[in-house]
């Protein structure tokens, strides 16, 4: 994540999985538990239909979004 925010898999997680490799599973069901009950949700800030994947990789490459940007058919 870009521009401040809630960075669920920051370094601090990443350090500590590579130390301990087990934690990775608990942390990773304690994120999908949350997701599946609404309680986290990906921002998306972009989307493009597919014919526009040249207009999305420049928002990408400008700075111009943050969070995802979704191509839908």
């Amino acid at each position: 994540m870009r521009r401040g925010g809630l960075s669920i898999l920051g370094s601090p997680a990443a350090i500590a999985v590579t130390r301990d490799p087990s934690i990775r599973t608990e942390r990773l069901a304690k994120i999908l538990q949350w997701a599946s009950e609404g309680k986290i949700a990906p921002y998306v800030s972009h989307r493009f239909p597919l014919e526009e994947t040249r207009e999305a990789m420049t928002a990408l490459w400008k700075g111009e979004v943050s969070g995802a940007c979704i191509l839908h058919p």
